[in-house]
């Protein structure tokens, strides 16, 4: 009855067939299947996105961006992502899993994220643009920010600021995710 659904079905159809793999499938009641119940039921509060028109705008800029990091199947900008839970398409679960040196990326990432995102592109010298709200009170700002001439560090190559940004995102599943309601965003290269 669900069209993502049943897309989602064909795709496990299609897998389990190119690799000769046979599913035996059984119903089981939620009560006696209470641990897969509350699996069910988690709900990623970071699902949002940046629309298309602002991607294409810094993929022309500062890309093309070749990886999207902290995507999901249907926020993907690009078609290499790693996702923070699998879904078809990823290249793969857990973004810091991964070596980011290699591509031009694209980073949107939760906000309890951002200072390990930091802290992982200098590590293994990333490069890329990130996506972040400018809170100057953010434990992340002065990762980002020299607090004695207010300028952006020296890693930092380019920006682009942004007041009240509305039509910058796109809704997930979450209507009233804490970035969707940030009137003051930076975006850094």
């Amino acid at each position: 009855m669900k069209s993502e659904l049943q897309d989602i079905a064909l795709d496990v159809f299609n897998i389990c067939l190119d690799n000769n793999i046979v599913l035996e499938i059984e119903w089981i009641p939620r009560d006696k299947n209470i641990q897969a119940d509350e699996l069910s039921k988690i709900f990623d509060f970071d699902d949002w996105g940046v629309s298309d028109i602002i991607f294409k705008y810094f993929d022309r800029l500062w890309g093309p961006f070749n990886c999207d990091l902290f995507a999901d199947s249907r926020n993907k900008k690009v078609s290499r992502f790693f996702s923070k839970f699998f879904t078809p398409g990823t290249s793969g679960v857990d973004a810091f899993a991964y070596d980011w040196s290699a591509f031009n990326n694209w980073i949107v990432p939760p906000i309890y994220l951002i200072t390990r995102v930091i802290n992982y592109m200098l590590i293994c010298k990333a490069k890329g643009a990130l996506v972040i709200p400018k809170w100057k009170s953010a434990v992340y700002w002065p990762m980002i920010v020299n607090h004695l001439t207010y300028e952006y560090k020296d890693y930092i190559k380019d920006f682009r600021e942004y007041r009240n940004p509305k039509s910058f995102f796109i809704k997930g599943s979450d209507e009233n995710s804490i970035l969707l309601l940030s009137n003051h965003l930076t975006v850094m290269c």
